[in-house]
């Protein structure tokens, strides 16, 4: 199980490693290309992205839980029988 923690960990590290790279890349493009006062003009639309892939993985990805809207109770499968 260990391994398993450990290697999740260092995608964990690496993915963050990545963002800043790429968010670094994104910002200094946006200073030579636009100029200063343009930096917060492209640091929003990123942000405004990720919030709409937010909203959107949590309206669609999982199922309603029992306080909120549209949820069910869950059915019980009968036990298979192992002959």
């Amino acid at each position: 199980m260990s391994e398993y923690r450990d290697a999740a960990n260092g995608l964990t590290v690496l993915t963050i490693q990545i963002g800043i790279t790429v968010g670094a890349l994104y910002g200094s493009a946006a200073l030579v290309l636009a100029g200063p006062l343009m930096v917060p003009v492209a640091a929003a639309l990123p942000a405004a992205v990720a919030l709409v892939i937010t909203l959107a993985g949590k309206r669609h990805a999982y199922p309603a839980g029992p306080k909120e809207r549209g949820w069910s109770e869950p059915k019980l499968r009968a036990p298979v029988s192992q002959y």
